[in-house]
């Protein structure tokens, strides 16, 4: 806890806006390159699926050709960068949240949410990965994990995020002598 507690007194509003530019860099042109590859599918692709089986896997991914599978193993090699990244962004928000807001240690472990979203979000890759790899083959048990990745990864960040809401709330209430 005491590597975390240092991470956190090194947040700062200047490295938060850094992470926010990489952030953008990445995700929108990535967001685009999902989009397309999508685009050969009526279903959405597995990172925006809340819960899938075998069955939706091999669907997705014969439906997306060859080539659109090739594409997908790239954009996964973004992911993995863009998972870093935004763990880094949620990081940094809830960190300096936390320092403004002056709440003690306890809270500390609230930084730790981040990097389970990220790492639910890399068991997803490595289950699509191993997937397009394997295809036509699908395993169950490959589907299964990623299925579990991508809802945990969701939650995850979902948490991340109403962490920040109340954070910014309780900041603003403080400010406010509320």
């Amino acid at each position: 806890m005491n590597r975390i507690a240092k991470w956190k007194e090194q947040a700062s509003l200047r490295k938060l806006l850094i992470a926010l530019v990489v952030f953008a860099a990445l995700g929108i042109p990535m967001q685009a390159s999902l989009g397309e590859l999508q685009s050969g599918c009526d279903s959405p692709l597995m990172d925006f699926l809340m819960g899938y089986d075998a069955d939706t896997v091999y669907y997705i991914l014969y439906s997306i050709g060859e080539s659109g599978r090739n594409d997908y193993l790239k954009l996964i090699g973004f992911d993995l960068c863009f998972g870093l990244v935004y763990a880094a962004v949620f990081f940094l928000a809830i960190a300096l949240l936390l320092k403004k807001t002056g709440a003690d240690r306890k809270r500390d472990k609230l930084l730790f949410l981040p990097a389970a979203a990220m790492i639910f979000d890399y068991t997803e890759n490595i289950s699509t990965i191993i997937q397009i790899k394997r295809f036509p083959e699908i395993s169950s048990a490959a589907a299964f994990a990623g299925s579990c990745g991508t809802v945990l990864k969701y939650l995850f960040l979902i948490l991340c995020a109403t962490i920040i809401v109340i954070l910014v709330i309780s900041s603003v209430a403080k400010k406010t002598g509320r």
